[in-house]
Formats: structure tokens, sequence, C-alpha cells
């Protein structure tokens, strides 16, 4: 079972300390365990994620722009804005 929920981090960062907000596009989990380096060559500069609030209001996560993905907000430190508003 894969749970679509939100930690409620307060001013969650990215991989290289920038602030996200709703709204910002974010690339790939440099650290998800289902892929391989050389199956992640392809996606790794590329917005992957879109970041969104919570319908609880209590924190963001982010859907997947082209595919269907979900990324809870803890995971966002694995990744790099691409996008900001």
């Amino acid at each position: 079972m894969y749970l679509r929920g939100t930690s409620g981090i307060k001013n969650p960062v990215d991989f290289d300390g920038n602030e996200i907000n709703v709204g910002d596009e974010l690339t790939f989990d440099y650290l998800d365990p289902f892929f391989e380096k050389d199956e992640m060559s392809g996606y790794i500069d590329k917005p992957m994620y879109k970041v969104k609030m919570h319908a609880s209001g209590d924190g963001m996560f982010a859907d997947g722009i082209n595919q269907k993905l979900y990324l809870h907000d803890f995971r966002f430190e694995f990744c790099k804005i691409i996008k900001t508003i």
C-alpha cells in the first residue's frame, strides 16, 4: 500500500538547501531506490514533479508532471528545484 500523505514539514528545502514553495517544479528523486543510475540519466535535469499543497492543509507534496508519480515532502531534500514561480 502506498499512502499519499504529507509529513507537514515546515519550510522544506531541496538538495541545495533552497526553500521549496507551492508551484515549484522538481527534478527526479536522486535517491529513489527503484531506479538504477543508468536509468535515471535521462531524467536527472528535467522537471518531474510539481509541488502542491496537500488537501489537509498540513503540508506539501508533489505530483508527477508527465507521469503518474507522487512525492512525499520528506523526499524533497533529494530533488533539486528546476523551475520556481
